[in-house]
């Protein structure tokens, strides 16, 4: 499933195959590193450009990618993978492809939902804030502004040897199924190269993206679901108002 949130309240589609998170131990964040104000300064220096550095990556129109899961459920320890492609165009749509282990489309316009099994010969629809608001799980790629919007951010220390700066994204305001979100972002060119959610229970979904292609355009009507004949169509249950 694209996002544990969706994973939690789409029941009736995720029982079987239902993919969410496992938490990551992170142990030192950037704050405590030692060397006092003048190195807390240069972390938040190193923080804004990065910030930057992805703004202005994504400022463009819309971008493609490859992408492949791994998400855990903590509690039963159970691991599952999947992949696909990705096809975003901000403001707000999104397309993921799922190829394996099995056939999925989620489509958003930003506006409605839509959840496909061809497989199943069933598709739910539901409204998209209510599942993909405030950027739960990897949503907010289709607005990259909705991170500092959203989010308090923390640069993590990490091995600077690595190829990626780690972040991490803590809800300003309680979203509901997340509770943190970490960004690994390419030190090179600041491609988004993994996002990892966290929901409440520890459960964490990864998604690793690859072949990234930005400046994509798309034809109209391609982030909407036109439902096929013989396809029987659920409404997906609102609670993400309360």
């Amino acid at each position: 499933m694209l996002t544990d949130d969706i994973g939690d309240r789409i029941h009736v589609l995720t029982m079987k195959k239902r993919i969410l998170p496992f938490l990551l131990l992170i142990t030192l964040l950037a704050g405590t590193v030692p060397g006092g104000p003048a190195a807390e300064e240069t972390v938040a220096a190193s923080l804004e450009t990065i910030m930057d550095g992805i703004e202005k990556r994504y400022a463009g129109g819309g971008f493609t990618a490859r992408f492949d899961q791994t998400s855990t459920l903590k509690a039963i320890d159970i691991t599952d993978t999947a992949s696909g492609t990705l096809y975003v165009e901000p403001p707000g749509k999104m397309r993921w492809e799922y190829e394996s282990p099995y056939r999925q489309l989620i489509i958003t316009d930003g506006h409605t939902l839509w959840v496909y099994r061809p497989d199943d010969q069933q598709v739910m629809v539901g409204d998209a804030p209510d599942y993909l608001g405030d950027g739960k799980g990897a949503s907010f790629l289709a607005d990259i502004r909705m991170v500092r919007r959203n989010f308090s951010i923390r640069l993590l220390a990490a091995d600077t040897k690595l190829p990626y700066h780690r972040l991490r994204l803590d809800p300003k305001k309680p979203i509901p199924g997340l509770s943190t979100v970490y960004l690994d972002v390419s030190r090179d060119d600041y491609d988004v190269v993994r996002v990892t959610t966290v929901n409440p229970y520890g459960d964490e979904t990864v998604m690793a993206f690859s072949r990234l292609r930005l400046d994509q355009t798309f034809e109209d009507g391609f982030f909407r679901f036109q439902v096929p004949p013989g396809v029987d169509v659920l409404q997906m249950e609102n609670r993400g108002r309360n």
